[in-house]
């Protein structure tokens, strides 16, 4: 973490001089435009320019001259507005320029380069006189040398003076009054701001600029994430469709059938795996008992080693039908390459209260189904509680799709079941 003192000053500091300097920019592009331009670019006008297209670096230059490019197609534009040009420049520079704006091969000191006319910052109020000859260093290194000593000489006074772009340059447009009122305020905003005069203001904002990049790099590999995690969401929601059209409960198409209609109204159990029972008639002809027994596999997660897989044989049936149906998805979701491992998957139907839930809706005592089990008291209530609700949404289910019957069936199972301490609201009363 890094951590900078009054970074919420800093931080506004900093956004204002970027506005500056975005503000600036708009600006030259406004006073940069062939119709303003064009007769100021005599040979030994001074101008500023940019060393490349971000315009972080700019200097100063001379202008040589300029010339119109000519389109590709051959075809003349004669508005002046649409016409590009570029401009040779002598400038002072280091060997670290750019190469494609370089006109000789051999890095100089001294040299002409070709920009093209949109990297002009500013055109300046001043224009040498430049000699015939510019084919020798002397007489390049002599204009050069001139140039240095106007900046030093104006350096006191605000440095090289520029066109004025209204009384020079005759730009009147609202865009540029606007513009120009915008970046006077944006810069006494910054003056007053108390990071202006600090005495370590330099080291402040390029420590932000560090957190601030930093930032961004998280926000974006976040984002990155997010993108990546979105699409893997996507194949597996592909992969599950495949399945719900597998096992039939959508079309095609992806409409919902009635298979899909029932599923929806269940989340207090596998939905899957019950709605195929419900549709392949497990509970249309067993009792209310043997329906409460076999619904409590869907809820009670604890405890799923096979000591407690004990249970009467009249269930093996009904234990067996419930285990080839949970195979059956296990295997219809596998070949959608939706990886479920089978054993786990069918254990997870826990058949160690089927003996105590057909005790209890029989209306046995609670202390007697205790005596049947080693489960704990609690988890018995927990899984008895869960089991009416799931026959409230299996009732619901049910009427979704016009079978009375069953939802009749559903509905007195439940009444069954909700009896006794498991549903007395305190046990204290």
């Amino acid at each position: 973490t890094i951590i900078i003192e009054n970074e919420s000053m800093i931080e506004d500091y900093y956004q204002c001089y970027k506005l500056i300097k975005l503000t600036e920019k708009e600006i030259s592009n406004l006073i940069i435009k062939p119709e303003y331009t064009l007769p100021f670019l005599q040979p030994g006008r001074v101008v500023k320019y940019s060393l490349d297209e971000s315009f972080e670096e700019i200097a100063w230059g001379v202008i040589v001259s300029f010339k119109e490019i000519q389109s590709i197609n051959g075809i003349k534009n004669d508005k002046l507005s649409l016409k590009k040009f570029t401009i040779d420049i002598l400038i002072q520079r280091s060997s670290n320029l750019s190469n494609d704006s370089i006109i000789t091969t051999t890095p100089r000191i001294n040299e002409v380069i070709v920009i093209p006319m949109e990297r002009l910052v500013c055109v300046s109020a001043i224009r040498l006189n430049l000699p015939k000859d510019l084919t020798s260093q002397i007489s390049i290194q002599s204009i050069m040398r001139t140039l240095k000593d106007i900046q030093k000489r104006l350096i006191n006074d605000g440095g090289i003076p520029l066109l004025d772009p209204i009384k020079d340059m005759g730009i009147t447009s609202s865009d540029y009054i606007t513009a120009n009122e915008r970046l006077t305020s944006l810069q006494l905003r910054l003056e007053q701001s108390i990071i202006h005069n600090h005495i370590d203001k330099v080291n402040l904002l390029e420590l932000y600029k560090i957190k601030s990049k930093l930032l961004n790099e998280s926000k974006n590999l976040i984002n990155k994430a997010k993108e990546n995690q979105s699409l893997t969401l996507k194949d597996t929601m592909k992969r599950m469709k495949r399945v719900l059209r597998r096992l039939q409960y959508i079309t095609e198409d992806g409409v919902l059938g009635p298979k899909g209609r029932f599923a929806c109204e269940l989340t207090a159990g596998d939905e899957l795996v019950l709605t195929d029972l419900v549709f392949d008639g497990a509970f249309n002809d067993i009792s209310i008992e043997q329906t409460a027994a076999l619904l409590s596999c869907f809820v009670h997660t604890e405890d799923k080693s096979d000591e407690n897989s004990q249970y009467k044989p009249e269930y093996n049936t009904l234990v067996r039908h419930l285990q080839n149906t949970a195979r059956n998805i296990a295997r219809i979701s596998n070949d959608a390459k939706i990886v479920i491992d089978e054993e786990d998957y069918v254990k997870s139907f826990n058949v160690g209260l089927i003996d105590v839930t057909h005790a209890w809706c029989s209306g046995s005592k609670f202390i007697d189904i205790c005596r049947i089990t080693d489960i704990f008291e609690g988890s018995i209530i927990r899984a008895l509680r869960r089991l009416e609700e799931l026959l409230r949404q299996l009732a619901s289910a049910s009427a979704s799709i016009g079978n009375h019957e069953l939802k009749l069936k559903f509905e007195n199972t439940a009444s069954k079941i909700r009896r006794g301490v498991v549903f007395a609201a305190s046990l204290y009363v």
